[in-house]
């Protein structure tokens, strides 16, 4: 509302000036002409880019390509782009070490270079293994490092090379830690018992937290604690954060959660050449989505050529269908109802928007708003008196009828739900068809 004040300036922004006593945190390109008391270069850990695409480009030497074999699949290298590469990297490394004696010429009295390691002691060893006689360091050396880290510690590992020729890997970190001609390394590790911790996911800073032990001292407390409140921050929808977006009616009816994968079972391909269970009831469910239930009923064989020659079905698993349950549930009175029927859809997928409660069951009031989305396919709905029946198709065997309402009741609830969005049309009837048994089960009424 200011801006559209009439006579309305705004002040002009105050310029930085080298008497400020201030900390400036400054990219490296950006310090190419100043110079400063002290500086930190920070992240020398960072990793080199030496992603290469399939086609390489380069002035003098032209272009580089994989060779693409289509019977196999394969992309084999060239040695023409074997050379470009090299050039490029060998250029981008010219480029890296630029900037790396920007960035350390920078400093008048103190400079600090800080990197992190994962496993310090086994990287100065494998670095420590690149050195050759006399501590001198190889151009392959330099060519094969990833990053600032490497190329300074291999420079520090030469200067003690007689002491650490011999030393275990352990102790070429202590080593190390002893002062040289021209600098002082420390190391620091960052633990929990220091008061950080190697999760990501936990909390950072605890309270019982010892700023000396990183040789820190005068730490100002209010900083300290403005620290600790931010970095303790929680997410007031945390509770959200560990249910998934997105779930299927399957995920919710065996109590899945998503954060495991089940193992237990072998995959297809080790199964040989028998057919599984699995793809006995893919099959079934196949022939059931695309057969005619008309022809089907009046001449089985004939039908079930018609989806092998569309490709729908292979002639193996139909051999192995049981072609007598098929022929009972053509003949019973439900598809009877189906045929009669003014529109029938088969394998109706939905995406639906549910409650967070539906899926949860436990959530407290300020989450019950919440939505996620349900995802699934129900076997077969038709319309019978202006409402909808769905029918779902089970080809497993089962103990009791008990087991069966029990384990499919809330699946034929959700459908029912789902349903009556997408169409806004009520639902009559759900029916559990039994394969096995030829029954008929009748949830909802």
């Amino acid at each position: 509302n200011r801006l559209k004040e009439p006579k309305f300036y705004f002040n002009a922004a105050t310029s930085f000036s080298k008497l400020h006593n201030a900390v400036r945190i400054m990219s490296i390109n950006k310090t190419t002409v100043l110079e400063f008391p002290v500086c930190f270069i920070a992240n020398f850990s960072r990793q080199f880019n030496k992603d290469k695409d399939d086609v390489l480009l380069h002035p003098n030497f032209g272009i580089g390509i994989k060779l693409l074999d289509k019977e196999r699949g394969f992309r084999y290298n060239t040695y023409q782009r074997k050379a470009i590469k090299i050039e490029l990297e060998r250029a981008a490394l010219s480029e890296e070490l630029r900037v790396l004696y920007v960035a350390m010429t920078r400093a008048k009295e103190k400079l600090f270079l800080i990197t992190s390691l994962k496993d310090p002691a086994a990287k100065l060893a494998a670095l420590a293994e690149r050195i050759i006689n006399n501590g001198v360091i190889p151009p392959n050396a330099v060519r094969t490092s990833g990053s600032f880290s490497d190329w300074l510690l291999l420079c520090v590992l030469s200067k003690r090379q007689n002491d650490i020729l011999y030393a275990s890997k352990d102790d070429i970190k202590d080593l190390l830690s002893r002062d040289l001609d021209v600098c002082k390394m420390d190391f620091v590790d960052l633990v929990a018992e220091d008061g950080f911790s190697g999760d990501k996911n936990a909390n950072i800073q605890k309270e019982n937290f010892d700023s000396t032990k990183l040789g820190i001292n005068n730490v100002d407390d209010n900083l300290l604690n403005l620290m600790k409140q931010r970095f303790s921050y929680t997410y007031k929808m945390q509770n959200l954060c560990t249910i998934p977006t997105k779930v299927t009616v399957t995920d919710i009816v065996a109590g899945k959660n998503n954060k495991y994968l089940d193992f237990s079972r072998s995959p297809d391909f080790s199964a040989g050449n028998n057919i599984t269970p699995t793809q006995l009831g893919t099959a079934m469910h196949t022939f059931l989505q695309f057969a005619d239930f008309d022809s089907a009923r009046k001449n089985l064989s004939k039908e079930m050529d018609r989806l092998i020659s569309k490709g729908y079905l292979q002639e193996e698993l139909s051999q192995k269908l049981n072609w007598r349950n098929i022929q009972r549930f053509l003949d019973s009175d439900l598809v009877t109802r189906i045929l009669k029927s003014t529109l029938v859809k088969k394998e109706y997928e939905f995406s639906i928007r549910m409650p967070i409660n539906e899926y949860t069951g436990d959530l407290s009031a300020p989450y019950q708003n919440e939505n996620i989305i349900l995802q699934g396919s129900i076997d077969c709905a038709f319309i019978e008196d202006n409402e909808w029946v769905i029918v779902d198709y089970k080809t497993d065997k089962f103990k009791s009828l008990d087991e069966i309402k029990n384990k499919y009741s809330k699946q034929l609830k959700l459908y029912s739900m789902a349903l009556r969005k997408c169409t806004c049309t009520s639902v009559k009837q759900t029916v559990l068809y039994l394969f096995h048994t030829g029954e008929q089960i009748v949830l909802l009424e």
